[in-house]
């Protein structure tokens, strides 16, 4: 897994 994917999901479901 990399962080960046992580960080993306995260930032994605805290703009949503």
């Amino acid at each position: 897994m990399r962080a960046s994917v992580v960080l993306t999901c995260y930032c994605w479901l805290l703009v949503r």
